[in-house]
Order: C-alpha cells, then sequence, then structure tokens
C-alpha cells in the first residue's frame, strides 16, 4: 500500500497517470450515476409531492365550497319554514328555533331576524335585539335574494363576543336570506355570521401535525390576492396570475422557493362567487430532501467503489508500466549520445511490444536522417532570409516606379531629421511634380501616363547620391530627401533635375516639363515644417507658370524663383 502512495508521489510516473486516469473515470462515472439517478428520483418526488399538495389544496377547497354550500342553503331553507314566514317574527318559539339551529353547527357565531327596515326582531343569547343593521352590507343584499357575503372583521358584535382563541380579531362569514310572507310580501331578512374559526379546523383536519412538520402550510386567498387565512401569515405573496391551478415551483416575495400546490377555481355556487384561491406551499428543500439524500448516498458510494477500483488497478498498471520504464532508460542514454543501442522488445507482442520495435526502428532512422536534416535547414535558412528580404522591399516600394512608397519614405524622413539633429548638418527637400499630368492621362491614355512616372522616378533615382532618397509621395508628385545639403545645393540639383526631366521624359508623347519646390533646413529640424515650405516652393513654380524651380527662404513669405 505503501508503494501505491508513493506512486502518487510522483505525478510523471506513467503509472500514476494510469492510476489517476482510472480514479477520475471511476469518479466520474460516480458522479455520473449520482446525478442521473438523483435526478430521476427528484423528479418522481416533485411529481409526487406536486401532485400530494394539489390534492390537499383540491381538498381544503371542496371541504369549504361543501360547508359554505349547506351554510347557505340551510340559512335559505329555514327563512322558508312556516314558522318564520307565518308566525310574529318575535315570537318565543322562533328565538327556540334559531338556538336549536346554532346548536346544531357551532361556527354559527350569530343568527338573528331583521324587519324589512333594518331592525333585530330576534337573536341568539338575544344580542343585537332592537339594533339597527340597515346599513350591513348582509341585510342590504339579503332583502334581495340569498347571499354569500365574504369574510370581513366583527363590527356590530366585536364587542359582545369573546374574542378568538389565538388572539386575532373575530371574522366571520355572512349568509342571509329574505323572509316573505304568504302573500309575497316582504316580512324580513334571516341573517347568519359563520365564525371563521371552521376555516382553521379545516385547515388542521387537512394538513395535520405531521404534515406541519414537513413545513407544508395552507393559504387562502381572496379574489384580490390578499391572504384571507394562514397560519403564519407570510408578509407578502405571489401574484394571483403566477398561482395556475396545479402545483409549481414559485419564488415567494421573501426570496425563498416553495412547491406550491393550487385549487382549481370552485365551480359550485354559491362558493365560487367569493373568488378564493387555496393553495397548500412547502420549502422546496424540504420537499426533495430524500431525492438529495439518495444523490448523497450514491455519490459516496459511488466514490468507494472510485477506490476499490483503483487499489485493483495496481497490479495491473505496474505490469503495463514496466517495459515502459526500460524504454525510457534505454530512450534517455540514446538523448546522451550512445549509439548501437536497441529498445528492449517485451516478451508478449502487444501494442508495447510493437511501439519498442517501431521506436527502435525510428531511431535508425534519425540517425541516417539527421546530416541530411540540417543541410536541408541551412539551405531553408536561406532561402527564407532571401525571401524576407524580398517581401521588405516589396513593403516599402512603390510597384510602379521603384521609389520608396509613402509610409517607407515618412519612416526615412524621421530617420533623416533624428540624424540631422543629432549631426547639426543640413536637410533639404525637393518636391517634383509632373506638370499638367491629368492632361496627360485624359489625352494618351493611362497606360501612357504610368509610362511617364517610371521615366520620372527612373531619371530622379539615377540623379541622386545614394545616401538621398526618392518617394513617390503622390499621384505624380515625387519627394527627394538630400541629406547633408543646404538650399543652394538643393536648388542646383533641382534646376539640373528640371532640365532633364523636360529633356529626356515623355519623349512618346511630345515631351513633359516638371515643377520643383526646394526647402532647407539645419540642426533641430521640424519634418512637418520642412514639408510645408517646399510643397509652397512648389506651389509657387506652378504658380509661377510650371517648369520652373522655386526655392522656399527663412521665412514664410521669402520665396526665390
Amino acid at each position: 500500500m505503501s508503494s501505491l502512495f508513493a506512486v502518487f508521489r510522483r505525478p510523471q510516473s506513467f503509472r500514476s497517470r494510469l492510476l489517476l486516469l482510472f480514479g477520475l473515470l471511476g469518479v466520474g462515472i460516480a458522479l455520473a450515476l449520482a446525478l442521473a439517478i438523483g435526478q430521476l428520483h427528484q423528479q418522481y418526488l416533485r411529481h409526487v409531492q406536486e401532485a400530494r399538495l394539489a390534492d390537499l389544496a383540491e381538498s381544503v377547497s371542496g371541504i369549504l365550497g361543501d360547508a359554505i354550500f349547506e351554510r347557505h342553503r340551510e340559512i335559505t331553507l329555514l327563512a322558508g319554514t312556516p314558522l318564520l314566514t307565518g308566525q310574529p317574527l318575535t315570537a318565543p318559539e322562533l328565538r327556540t328555533q334559531l338556538e336549536r339551529r346554532r346548536a346544531t353547527y357551532p361556527h354559527y357565531a350569530w343568527i338573528g331576524i331583521a324587519d324589512p327596515d333594518g331592525r333585530v326582531l330576534a337573536a341568539t343569547d338575544g344580542l343585537l335585539v332592537g339594533a339597527d343593521v340597515g346599513k350591513r352590507p348582509w341585510f342590504a343584499a339579503g332583502r334581495r335574494a340569498p347571499m354569500l357575503g365574504d369574510v370581513h372583521e366583527a363590527v356590530l358584535l366585536a364587542q359582545k363576543l369573546p374574542p378568538a382563541p389565538n388572539g386575532e380579531p373575530l371574522r366571520f362569514i355572512d349568509f342571509a336570506a329574505p323572509i316573505y310572507a304568504a302573500d309575497g310580501t316582504l316580512r324580513g331578512v334571516l341573517g347568519a355570521h359563520g365564525s371563521w374559526e371552521w376555516v382553521r379546523e379545516v385547515g388542521q383536519r387537512v394538513v395535520h401535525t405531521a404534515r406541519r412538520a414537513e413545513g407544508i402550510e395552507l393559504l387562502i386567498l381572496n379574489r384580490k390576492g390578499e391572504v384571507i387565512f394562514a397560519e403564519e401569515s407570510p408578509a407578502a405573496v405571489p401574484a394571483l396570475d403566477r398561482l395556475r391551478p396545479g402545483s409549481a415551483i414559485v419564488d415567494w416575495p421573501n426570496g425563498a422557493s416553495y412547491l406550491v400546490g393550487v385549487a382549481a377555481p370552485p365551480q359550485r355556487a354559491p362558493y365560487a362567487e367569493l373568488g378564493w384561491t387555496v393553495l397548500v406551499r412547502q420549502p422546496v428543500e424540504r420537499a426533495f430532501a430524500g431525492a438529495r439524500a439518495l444523490s448523497h448516498a450514491t455519490f459516496v458510494f459511488g466514490v468507494l467503489a472510485a477506490l476499490v477500483f483503483i487499489g485493483a488497478a495496481w497490479p495491473a498498471t505496474g505490469r503495463i508500466a514496466a517495459p515502459l520504464r526500460a524504454m525510457a532508460s534505454i530512450a534517455r542514454r540514446i538523448e546522451a549520445g550512445e549509439r548501437g543501442l536497441a529498445m528492449p522488445t517485451p516478451p508478449r507482442q502487444d501494442e508495447i511490444a510493437q511501439l519498442a520495435q517501431a521506436v527502435d526502428g525510428m531511431t535508425r532512422r534519425l540517425v541516417e536522417h539527421e546530416t541530411e536534416l540540417e543541410a536541408r535547414v541551412r539551405e531553408r535558412t536561406a532561402e527564407l532570409a532571401e525571401a524576407n528580404a524580398q517581401l521588405a522591399t516589396l513593403a516599402s516600394r512603390d510597384g510602379l516606379t521603384g521609389a520608396l512608397n509613402r509610409r517607407a519614405g515618412d519612416e526615412r524622413l524621421a530617420a533623416e531629421v533624428q540624424r540631422a539633429g543629432r549631426s547639426g548638418q543640413a536637410l533639404a527637400a525637393l518636391m517634383v511634380d509632373v506638370d499638367h499630368f491629368k492632361r496627360v492621362n485624359d489625352s494618351f491614355g493611362h497606360a501612357a501616363g504610368d509610362t511617364v512616372l517610371r521615366e520620372v522616378g527612373a531619371l530622379l533615382g539615377s540623379a541622386v547620391r545614394g545616401s538621398d532618397s526618392v518617394i513617390r509621395y503622390g499621384g505624380e508628385e515625387f519627394l527627394v530627401l538630400l541629406p547633408d545639403t543646404d538650399a543652394a545645393g538643393a536648388a542646383a540639383l533641382a534646376e539640373k533635375l528640371r532640365g532633364a526631366l523636360a529633356a529626356e521624359c515623355g519623349r512618346e508623347i511630345g515631351g513633359v516639363t516638371a515643377s520643383l519646390g526646394v526647402a532647407a533646413a539645419r540642426g533641430a529640424i521640424d519634418a512637418e515644417a520642412l514639408l510645408r515650405a517646399a510643397d509652397r516652393a512648389l506651389y509657387a513654380a506652378k504658380a509661377g507658370g510650371r517648369n520652373r524651380v522655386c526655392v522656399a527662404g527663412a521665412e514664410r513669405a521669402e520665396m526665390t524663383c
């Protein structure tokens, strides 16, 4: 076992790499299995939990709907009994009947009868008898037809009934129905307040203690999306349009995620008129805790299996690596300069033996070709140097005239300016422009114009010194840089060039002339100022009739032509 760990302390060892590879494969397979099994199980649990929460929400919604339907029907039927339609509404028998009804359903907080004007004539426990309820919504709606009112806090009965067991304000659901005489006239309104505590009992019955331990909570929202029932009232709930019937994972406004089951909208009247949304929620981490536990267990099992696999692979990697180590030893000796060594061939004829034979043959071939390769390298190096020189020339020369191009000319100008600054010598610039060159192109064609430019470039190149530079600066414009040359020397050369150009260039088309601008400076030279001065001199030569030389003086306005 100690040798096994020693291998891992030598990461360059082929054997250790094999073991690492097998280990990584084992861990990878374990991770893949854990993820796959965990994902499948999580999907299954999610489906089960979604169905479970949706069923709970549907159960609560169904129980609420049935209870509301029964209470609504009970009040409607009671309002039509002969005792209420034929007897005086203040009869003692009537109050006895109301008390009996409340006893059959203890969540009736109050049952009473009001005359058509809203004055209470009879009620359970005598509460509110003589009080005016004409402005209460249940009375106004109950005068017209049987009604069901949404949950609300107690108003007139708030101080007359004991508080709710949980200390919250009393809240009621209203039931009411009109009382008609035999001739169809309105005798009064029968009203009942159902205590909101019956909803809490329904929630406790459906979401019992075991389910609360799992973090399952019941919530009821009204049609505005406001919470009207919650065992632990949340600060805010998602918008109603995000709560679709069924179940889904929903992000709560507090940042937590819940698996939420939502009951389908009720269809049974009168419960459907309330527009309540019943939902049951459970934190996602608790809903899917089983899937995560299974994933962790699967991962641990996979890692253990990978370790067992690595231990079993130890002898096999030793048999694989031994001949490779022998081959590596021979290869290092050959690298050190020994010749005539043969690669050891394993007794078995497998891929490693084939590798040893191939390496042995390759070594002999390498020795044979070493000298030839060195010769080829020298030859290719010389060819590459020549090609690079040609590329450098092509990159810096104008393809038509052979003069330096604009980019190379700018670099040459910068270099000459620096040299003049160091030496303190003069630097002159000649601007040469072929006169009426556009007329040449228009009259004789561009081929003739190209011929003229080639002749001008060749003449300028042959007439200047080796240290001078001829640059094609524009279409028919050339720049000649003259190091160590003052204005007088540059003007003399410019006059010589003007005459030569007029005599030798463009003979096939009757000859051409050129205008030349001369400028010179000494010491610390501003390259742009030097070119502007030469350019002003060139324009002065053109303005003076062309085919002439103008020299820019030291001052801007000074010009000699």
